[in-house]
């Protein structure tokens, strides 16, 4: 099974950019009981065992591409399970309510936007760029669709 058709089956308007690239950040209140049981884990031991056994990845393609597809599976599986928590959590709010919640992402993007703009371009800060990148995508995402649900709904 491709990823394409995993993503487009389970949530075809999450871009693939953020499932491809990204690894899920949990929102504040989401509840534990949402996340996917299968975490991937047997699929990560798999490739670890192969990789230590022979000292480098050489060889351990199945197992990569095994891992690689499950978590896949997982993000998008999380995603969807964020995306419909979060429309509901965010339905049962009031009007400012709402506004609020969406300013505080709003706030939180902007400063994932400066913080990035801070972090230098080196080798060094690979990790901390992408950590920055994948949260500012989700923010972007999550405001996104929010909006778009609520606008239909609004009075105006």
């Amino acid at each position: 099974m491709s990823e394409g058709i995993v993503t487009e089956a389970v949530n075809p308007d999450l871009p693939s950019s953020i499932t491809q690239e990204y690894y899920p950040t949990i929102p504040e209140k989401f509840p534990s009981s949402r996340i996917p049981k299968n975490l991937c884990e047997l699929e990560l031991l798999k490739l670890y065992r192969c990789v230590v056994s022979r000292g480098d990845t050489e060889g351990c393609g199945k197992e990569y591409t095994g891992y690689t597809r499950c978590r896949r599976e997982r993000d998008v599986k999380l995603f969807a399970e964020i995306k419909d928590w979060e429309i509901g959590h965010v339905r049962g709010l009031t009007m400012d309510e709402r506004k609020d919640y969406v300013g505080e992402l709003e706030k939180k993007k902007a400063a994932c936007e400066s913080e990035l703009e801070r972090i230098p371009y080196s080798s060094g800060f690979t990790n901390k760029m992408w950590r920055f990148q994948s949260e500012l995508e989700q923010l972007k995402w999550r405001t996104d669709y929010i909006n778009k649900t609520f606008k239909k709904t609004e009075p105006k």
